[in-house]
């Protein structure tokens, strides 16, 4: 059951696993929480230590999902992209996001088969 995000309500890491796990099936309690570890989230505490996710978390946490699975950005740089100003609440822009993609795949190298250049 996908449940309604609003802009003002926290949620805990059980919600925001529920809430992903449509458009990413993989996702974990313990991937959220490693994470955090490295850096890339830092969601409010309650007294008793409980993680509560802002949406602008959630934005964030999307994103970085999002530049791991479809550009196979590594964590290294994500962790640097999130600490620029031009990442704001998890938002960065479509083009940001092209160009540190474009720049890894630029660093892949594919078989000469797949991409059918002569030898």
């Amino acid at each position: 059951m996908k449940i309604e995000l609003s802009e003002t309500k926290l949620f805990n890491i059980g919600q925001v696993c529920e809430n992903l796990i449509e458009e990413f099936p993989q996702i974990t309690v313990s991937k959220i929480r490693y994470l955090e570890s490295q850096g890339l989230l830092t969601p409010t505490r309650t007294e008793s230590g409980y993680r509560k996710f802002s949406t602008s978390d959630l934005d964030k946490l999307v994103w970085i999902l999002r530049q791991q699975r479809d550009y196979f950005v590594p964590l290294k740089t994500i962790k640097e992209q999130v600490a620029e100003p031009l990442m704001v609440h998890g938002n960065c822009s479509k083009k940001k996001s092209l160009d540190i993609a474009t720049y890894y795949l630029s660093k892949v190298e594919l078989p000469r088969n797949l991409i059918n250049i002569p030898p």
